[in-house]
């Protein structure tokens, strides 16, 4: 059985890579004349402490019980796993960047990145990240004020790290056969854009780079003394989906700061291309 916990749309059982990755696991299952079930307890926006507590609301602003959920992500994963206990269990989980203030710092991007419309439009159109003098210098100066370098030292037990320490740890003791991998962050620079531009230009591709990793490594020593393992590196740092936006959800002319600040699902998540590309990637037999 496939589970999957994080971020993802609330309500959509088939949105993102999850639901691919498990139709891929149905079919090696069906082969062997097994069956499987899909349970899928992400919340967009969620933080860790949200994925441990359930509490606030999500990117869609819904609470998570009025989602179909009963307590928390991890408590009805967990739940489900520890029932179906010694099965052939496989868990999803992407989580962290919301215990960042990431959506202000791609605002902050968008915007010192941007290039307006003619002023012949009314109103203007902002065509983020379009504007050829933005260099990666600048983007490292606007992400230096971003709070993820910091959200978890490598030097010390945070809220953060042990935040995912306890998600892992709870996963690992509802099924000790369960593999749980926790799928890491794709560099989004440059993605997106299909003439309207977006707020990560590619300027930002080494610099988002650096800060995807200084995340993850916080990530992988949260997962410290559990079984649970980051997902293959290959995934990751545009590798699959690449810094042209075909496999990302692209970035429209109507969208705004207001929706990115609001952490309101669309850009930069995959779009289907992509989450199978993602799902494709994972190692899950």
């Amino acid at each position: 059985m496939s589970r999957s916990i994080g971020q993802k749309l609330p309500t959509r059982i088939t949105y993102g890579y999850p639901w691919y990755a498990y139709q891929d696991v149905l079919t090696t299952l069906h082969q062997s004349g097994w069956v499987a079930g899909y349970y899928n307890f992400a919340r967009s926006g969620f933080t860790t402490e949200q994925i441990l507590n359930g509490d606030g609301k999500d990117a869609c602003d819904g609470a998570y019980t009025a989602n179909g959920g009963t307590t928390s992500p991890l408590a009805d994963a967990t739940a489900i796993l520890a029932a179906h206990k010694g099965s052939w269990n496989r868990v999803l989980i992407t989580g962290g960047i919301n215990n960042t203030n990431w959506g202000d710092v791609l605002g902050r991007i968008g915007l010192h990145s941007a290039v307006l419309s003619p002023s012949v439009l009314t109103p203007a159109v902002v065509y983020p990240g379009t504007n050829p003098f933005y260099t990666a210098t600048n983007c490292q100066a606007d992400l230096d004020d971003w709070d993820g370098w910091n959200v978890g030292s490598l030097k010390s037990r945070t809220t953060f790290i042990q935040d995912v320490h306890d998600i892992a740890s709870a996963l690992n003791g509802a099924d000790q056969t369960a593999r749980v991998l926790w799928v890491e962050y794709y560099n989004i620079a440059g993605a997106g854009n299909i003439g309207f531009g977006s707020p990560a230009p590619t300027a930002c591709k080494d610099p988002m780079q650096s800060a995807m990793q200084a995340l993850q490594q916080q990530i992988e020593l949260g997962l410290q003394g559990t079984t649970a393992q980051p997902a293959p590196v290959h995934i990751g740092g545009g590798a699959i989906l690449g810094y042209f936006g075909s496999d990302v959800q692209p970035w429209y002319p109507d969208d705004t700061f207001t929706k990115l600040l609001q952490g309101v699902p669309g850009w930069p998540h995959p779009n289907s291309d992509g989450a199978k590309g993602i799902a494709a990637g994972l190692i899950l037999h």
